[in-house]
């Protein structure tokens, strides 16, 4: 008899599992085409789109001479981006990872909205299910979705942006180094390859995912404690597999005959942008207030005669508030049980903020998001912890009522404008 209740239990939380992945789907789809870009010619891109969108046609038209260190992409910081000629705008700035996966969209599907925002969709998904085998099969659900119901979560994994692709690369190297650190042969050895090529397209998405990937690594081989010859095979392993899938990332732009030297002059113009980036922009903030920062950058905004349709990336986010006591709890768990998932979750989260403490330029709210899954891995643990279970479904509740809440103006429905400035200038 108790087998057969522990049967049903699994099942159960496969069947719950299923349905809410079926529904961030849904939501994450849905109205994927709004806000529109208006016009062929030139499209009215959502943020930083005209920048990731627009290489990404570029590369999918074979125009390939555009992608080097020409003018200076740090212009539009004093001057808007509608001032950078359209060469300019050519995302030079970061590795070509996020431009050339959804070039091939852009082949298959051609050149909309659509096709270039459901590269963000996809990677959102692989984050998703990434969670779920981090969190196992009881908590899968409820991680999930936190996870889907974060404001800023669902804003980027519905904008052509690198950072959902980020994030699910950073998501895939935590189960791919958890898996190699507790597998022995050929099979761990493939686990860490595995790992290797999630750290490699991850930094050719942005750099920053490189010491979030470095922290992961690091914390799965502590974990273990295993014996310190298999450190050296699992950390060679690692970087072979990320330095070939990051130089991978270069093949079309070798092959369209630039030289090894231009893809050093390429990199020394991508370090130079970011070492000169101002110490202040509209909408940043100071690193330690992110998790608690309410007001959101405003990605969109587009009036009407007496409607508007924005699209604000934060707000209310119960998960960036639930970050600190998640690090607390899963540092206690990890050092007391040596719970492997806790750790990597622990210095995932840790990797991906306090460097920002020791950058000098500007920073922005929702460069937090690579440590939101293993925030909602942390707080569905906590959670499934607690004696009396309907009170687990507490948080999951208010996320969800805030979302609800929040939904128009995350996914640009227009709202009459004194309900925008009344009921929304008190949430956000």
């Amino acid at each position: 008899m108790q087998g057969r209740g522990f049967a049903r239990a699994w099942t159960r939380s496969d069947v719950a599992l299923a349905l809410t992945l079926a529904v961030g789907l849904l939501l994450l789809t849905l109205r994927l085409g709004s806000p529109s870009w208006d016009a062929s010619n030139n499209p009215r891109y959502v943020f930083d789109e005209r920048y990731t969108a627009f290489t990404a046609e570029v590369f999918a038209r074979g125009d390939l001479d555009l992608f080097a260190p020409g003018a200076r992409r740090i212009d539009y910081l004093a001057h808007g981006a509608d001032a950078l000629p359209l060469g300019g705008r050519v995302e030079w700035s970061h590795p070509p990872g996020a431009p050339l996966a959804m070039a091939a969209s852009v082949l298959v599907f051609g050149y909309s909205e659509k096709s270039v925002r459901a590269v963000s969709v996809a990677a959102a998904m692989i984050a998703l299910l990434g969670v779920a085998a981090l969190a196992g099969r009881r908590r899968a659900c409820i991680a999930c979705a936190f996870l889907l119901l974060d404001p800023q979560f669902f804003v980027l994994a519905r904008t052509a942006m690198p950072h959902a692709l980020v994030v699910a690369c950073v998501v895939a190297s935590a189960v791919a180094a958890l898996r190699g650190a507790r597998a022995r042969g050929r099979a761990a050895g493939a686990w860490w390859a595995a790992c290797g090529a999630a750290v490699g397209l991850g930094a050719a998405m942005r750099w920053t995912a490189l010491p979030i990937d470095f922290a992961i690594v690091a914390a799965a081989l502590w974990s273990v404690r295993r014996a310190r010859q298999t450190w050296g095979a699992a950390i060679s392993l690692v970087t072979l597999a990320a330095v070939a899938v990051y130089l991978g990332t270069f093949v079309p732009y070798l092959a369209a005959g630039h030289s090894l030297a231009d893809l050093l002059r390429l990199h020394r113009s991508m370090l130079w942008f970011h070492l000169h980036m101002p110490a202040r922009f509209v909408g940043s903030s100071p690193w330690y207030g992110w998790p608690f920062q309410i007001s959101p950058v405003t990605f969109d905004a587009r009036p009407g005669a007496d409607r508007i349709a924005v699209v604000l990336c934060g707000g209310l986010r119960l998960l960036g508030w639930a970050l600190v006591p998640a690090v607390v709890y899963g540092a206690v768990r990890a050092r007391q049980a040596v719970r492997p998932t806790s750790a990597v979750a622990v210095a995932a989260i840790v990797g991906t903020w306090l460097p920002w403490a020791v950058l000098g330029r500007f920073g922005l709210a929702y460069y937090l998001l690579p440590a939101m899954p293993f925030v909602a891995v942390l707080a569905a643990g906590a959670l499934t912890r607690l004696r009396i279970r309907a009170l687990r479904l507490v948080p999951v509740g208010a996320a969800l009522l805030v979302f609800a809440v929040s939904y128009p103006v995350l996914a640009a429905i227009p709202l009459p404008v004194r309900l925008v400035r009344a009921a929304y200038g008190l949430l956000f």
